[in-house]
């Protein structure tokens, strides 16, 4: 069960430590919209693999490295209050936003 107040965004989720962090936020309990680019296309088998990982986990397609940051899929129609963001796509460091507590130490 997905607790309220439990939702995180990540980017950079086709591979390595947005893979990775999917996966592990999903595992906690946590509702994750992990973002990669081409999820329709070249990344389509990826985007299946983490939908399939975790009903947790939703995929959006969209390039934050775009100026425009126009998601090519529809926002949530009600979006839950946010609790972290993890910001690592394109960029070669990684910002966290509000990082919950229970996972600086998994």
């Amino acid at each position: 069960m997905i607790e309220k107040g439990k939702t995180v965004v990540i980017t950079g989720a086709s591979s390595g430590f947005g893979k990775g962090a999917v996966k592990a936020f999903a595992a906690k309990g946590y509702r994750v919209w992990g973002t990669m680019r081409d999820a329709e296309g070249r990344n389509a088998e990826k985007k299946t693999a983490l939908e399939t990982y975790s009903n947790r986990v939703s995929v959006i397609d969209i390039d934050v490295a775009d100026d425009e940051l126009r998601p090519k899929a529809d926002p949530p129609k009600k979006p839950k209050p946010l609790r972290c963001a993890i910001c690592q796509a394109p960029m070669r460091w990684v910002l966290f936003i509000c990082p919950p507590p229970d996972l600086r130490t998994a």
